[in-house]
């Protein structure tokens, strides 16, 4: 039976009745129209690939996370889109803009995950409801790395070489750069300063791991880290597990007036184990603890080790709560060279609260009688010299032996 009106959906076939049994199911079935559905259901596929919502993937992977539209997106592109957006994304910050033919956008549900390729780098954000955050995940270490920073380097570099192109400015951008992305997995971690120059010294927070900051091959005065801004009265503090600092200066070039200052600070119950190091000071500085050894923490001074500059320091070591300082180890003693014209306002070692410092490994050269009380020890502390005598620091004055204190 004819229809009553034209089958006007076989666009580019002959016009023509439909047979019994294409009125039997409704559905017309000319090569044309298999053509117009076929192109229909890749057109819907493709829109559900570009959403990526097949299979109920709560994790959408993205180009990137920008404000503004990139002028030839491809279908099926996709961007999360930041708080103040321009051009066709005006007026949907913070939605996942979906390229189809058109750029479309879905609103983002809290929870949601997105990921992108950032350089060589995996990136990961979440939605908290209101902003999109980075979500930090960090790779295990499976072998060695090492980081590089040079004075002509940028801070926007990678550190994969040493060269200006490729190496961090600053020692702090190095760490951070280690911290956020990796877990050491007990592999080495060495930040390795790629030419002779100055160098702004860094802070660092807990991290598990073996890192050493790498100088000079030998003891010289060509790898300077120093007081890492105008406003920092310290040149590195860490709570890493184990930093170890080879030939390197570790000068103090603060210049304020802060109510405490070092040159070495441990904390959190790191190690930090200096290597043919030189410790430099450039002015009068009453309050400044060259080695601060904090509670349960420890600092090892090693090697060919000067003492730089003919000004006032408050100490060369101070140790307190349970923290431990090694004037060198058996396996590894220390030699300790002192410039003249020094002095220690307060101890060249002081050691209270059960800090403990051992010297047994250690001699010292240069100038023998810097003006100085030559140690302090109390509340439990401990100082070992395995029985080299009260006159074995450098110093002017006697030594100070306190309630609890021992000396030996």
């Amino acid at each position: 039976m004819p229809l009553p009106f034209d089958p006007v959906w076989a666009v580019d076939g002959p016009s023509r009745d439909p047979t019994a049994s294409e009125q039997n199911l409704g559905f017309p079935c000319g090569e044309a129209d298999r053509e117009l559905f076929n192109g229909l259901f890749q057109d819907i596929q493709q829109a559900i690939n570009a959403f990526h919502l097949r299979n109920g993937n709560a994790d959408i992977p993205v180009m990137g996370w920008r404000s503004s539209p990139p002028a030839s997106p491809s279908i099926g592109d996709r961007y999360v889109v930041g708080v103040n957006p321009t051009g066709a994304w005006v007026g949907q910050a913070q939605r996942i803009a979906v390229w189809i033919g058109a750029w479309t956008f879905l609103d983002a549900v809290p929870g949601l995950l997105v990921n992108y390729m950032d350089g060589n780098d995996f990136s990961m954000l979440w939605f908290n409801g209101t902003i999109w955050q980075s979500l930090v995940i960090r790779r295990v270490l499976r072998e060695s790395l090492t980081v590089w920073v040079r004075t002509d380097g940028n801070d926007n570099n990678d550190g994969g070489a040493n060269a200006a192109a490729r190496a961090f400015a600053t020692i702090q951008a190095a760490w951070n750069y280690i911290a956020s992305r990796f877990d050491s997995g007990g592999q080495a971690i060495t930040i390795a300063l790629g030419n002779p120059g100055t160098y702004d010294g860094f802070r660092a927070n807990s991290f598990a791991g073996n890192v050493t900051i790498q100088g000079d091959t030998i003891p010289s005065n060509n790898y300077i880290i120093r007081c890492r801004d105008a406003a920092t009265a310290e040149v590195i503090t860490s709570a890493i597990s184990s930093l170890e600092i080879n030939n390197c200066v570790l000068s103090f070039t603060y210049t304020g007036a802060p109510s405490s200052e070092w040159i070495l600070g441990a904390r959190g119950g790191s190690q930090i184990t200096t290597n043919g190091c030189r410790f430099r000071m450039t002015s009068n500085r009453s309050r400044l603890v060259m080695n601060d050894v904090d509670s349960k923490c420890i600092i090892s001074v090693r090697g060919q080790t000067q003492i730089q500059g003919a000004f006032m320091c408050g100490y060369f070591a101070r140790v307190l709560g349970g923290g431990v300082f090694l004037g060198g180890v058996s396996a590894a003693p220390a030699v300790i060279n002192l410039d003249a014209g020094q002095t220690y306002n307060s101890y060249f070692c002081g050691c209270s609260l059960g800090g403990v410092s051992d010297w047994s490994a250690c001699t010292f050269t240069g100038s023998s009688n810097p003006v100085a009380v030559r140690y302090f020890v109390a509340l439990n502390g401990v100082i070992n010299t395995s029985g080299q005598g009260q006159n074995y620091f450098p110093g002017t004055v006697a030594g100070v032996i306190q309630t609890g204190g021992q000396y030996a």
